[in-house]
């Protein structure tokens, strides 16, 4: 029979001064008690009340030690002594209750105001190795996962950097994402919780999306998205989990390593089920669906031959995927793709992508009129006399209003008459609007200053 020993409550008639003195005659006694509850629980492993005591003097130890959250100036003492690293090691210990109290002082411990201390506080606890130890308690501690979840949270949020760190230290990833596909469990606090940590760690760690698109993780997020194919979210906690699981694979299609793995996992094929499904997942199904053919050839040769463009013209034409209040998102993500289609597919492919583009010619540019006339007028006299940067600003501005549309259409339609197709348009201006594209890109220039060029020749 496995009996752990409920520690009891000492009652203390008066309570000492928590000063410098008390604090290292706490610590030495945190220092013997560990020693003394390891020796009594080796010599007497199968008799519990032979260790009882030592249990109830530590436990009370650690109880006392709790306190230093409420004296900073006395954290020095913890760091230039054995404290802290008692304290990390005892999250391995064998009674759960224990355990709860040595987390119980970790989330007071690290939620600290002084910046200065809480660097020197964050450092010395990742050199104990206190990340790595306080992840594997998950696995041993269940009943705690939320507040370790806390604890990492906090930590995460007052140093974002920590986030590479507890990616390359410890396995928080498969255990996050285990945490959110047990669909044994009811849609609870824990569940939500791990869906949160997870899009944290990734916004503010490349190396974490790019070792969630490694690992093959990735597969278990698309397996947790399936199940919106046929049924909408039950809750708004459910709800959010969806829409985080999502955020997060957004995140890992920035990469190569991602993208790869999403697509041998059939992700492209679901996303496409997703979209004409016609559920709440449907519209950042498309967000996905383009995130993961950005910039990558194999991908978007896969979603042509999966189907994708009797799915994605209807939609540019308005059917199927709509909405009252997201209409411009839809049709900006519509024109994106079909931008990269384009710059990323040869031979039949790209073949296939013009033939469908010349067949729908006429909802294309009834499309970019519709954005067109949506776009503000600016004075030429005023536009003119703008600096560089406010014309930058002007320019990003006006993407937001429409013009993101009426470029990616201009891009299509110079792609078709380079593929000779007979459009009825004014040339200059499709090229007037890739050379004013061309001054503000970052990424990808050289094709654009390539079809830029042919038509200047």
């Amino acid at each position: 029979m496995n009996y752990e020993p409920q520690l009891q409550k000492k009652v203390h008639i008066e309570e000492p001064e928590f000063d410098e003195i008390f604090l290292k005659n706490l610590i030495h006694s945190l220092d013997s008690h560990i020693q003394i509850n390891s020796e009594m629980r080796m010599k007497y492993k199968s008799n519990p009340e032979k260790y009882v005591d030592s249990e109830v003097d530590l436990d009370m130890d650690i109880k006392e030690l709790q306190n230093i959250a409420a004296y900073p100036e006395l954290y020095p003492i913890l760091y230039h002594s054995n404290g802290l690293e008692n304290m990390i090691q005892l999250l391995q210990h064998p009674n759960s209750d224990i355990v709860a109290e040595v987390v119980d002082f970790f989330k007071d411990l690290v939620d600290l105001d002084d910046a200065k201390m809480i660097i020197i506080l964050y450092d010395r606890l990742i050199k104990g190795y206190f990340f790595e130890q306080l992840v594997e308690t998950i696995k041993t501690q269940e009943q705690l996962t939320y507040q370790i979840f806390e604890i990492i949270e906090k930590m995460l949020d007052i140093r974002s950097s920590l986030c590479d760190e507890i990616a390359k230290r410890t396995p928080i990833l498969p255990i996050l994402i285990q945490k959110i596909e047990d669909d044994s469990q009811e849609i609870d606090d824990v569940r939500l919780y791990a869906t949160e940590l997870l899009v944290i760690i990734l916004q503010n760690s490349e190396l974490s999306q790019k070792q969630l698109g490694n690992v093959g993780l990735v597969e278990n997020l698309l397996v947790c998205l399936n199940s919106y194919r046929k049924k909408d979210p039950d809750t708004k906690d459910e709800k959010e989990i969806m829409c985080n699981i999502c955020d997060a694979l957004l995140l890992v299609l920035l990469h190569k390593e991602g993208q790869q793995s999403f697509n041998s996992f059939q992700g492209i094929q679901l996303m496409l089920k997703l979209i004409t499904a016609k559920r709440q997942i449907s519209q950042t199904a498309y967000l996905l669906l383009l995130q993961s053919i950005n910039q990558n050839k194999e991908n978007v040769e896969q979603l042509i031959d999966a189907g994708g463009l009797a799915i994605i013209f209807p939609i540019l034409m308005r059917k199927g995927l709509k909405s009252q209040t997201q209409q411009q998102k839809i049709d900006e993500t519509t024109v994106q793709i079909l931008k990269q289609l384009f710059r990323y597919s040869e031979n039949q492919y790209r073949k296939r992508v013009q033939e469908k583009c010349v067949q729908r010619m006429n909802e294309i540019l009834f499309l970019r009129k519709e954005y067109l006339d949506l776009i503000p007028l600016i004075d030429p006299d005023e536009y003119d006399q703008l600096q560089e940067q406010e014309l930058e600003r002007v320019y990003l501005d006006l993407l937001t209003q429409g013009l993101l549309v009426v470029e990616s259409l201009d891009i299509v339609l110079l792609e078709c008459i380079k593929g000779g197709a007979k459009i009825e348009v004014d040339l200059g201006e499709l090229i007037a609007s890739l050379s004013q594209m061309i001054k503000y890109l970052e990424k990808d220039k050289e094709y654009y200053q390539e079809l830029l060029k042919h038509f200047q020749s």
